[in-house]
């Protein structure tokens, strides 16, 4: 993923000392979500429920930091 990031945001991507790349994903305006162990996503409906769940929490944090300022 670090490499395929290099190229469009490099600001996001960190060279190891070793060579490697890692991405900065504090620095991608993204969060990350968990699903618990029991989801499975094999099948069309079950990503969909997933992105929504995901896009869901997004929003609720989004009204949280503009309630915030």
């Amino acid at each position: 993923m670090a490499q395929d990031l290099l190229s469009i945001r490099p600001d996001a991507v960190i060279e190891t000392r070793s060579g490697y790349y890692m991405v900065d994903y504090g620095k991608l305006d993204i969060d990350m979500t968990s699903l618990s162990a029991e989801v499975s996503l094999t099948t069309a409906e079950a990503v969909s429920a997933a992105v929504a769940l995901a896009l869901a929490s997004g929003s609720a944090q989004a009204r949280s930091v503009v309630s915030a300022i």
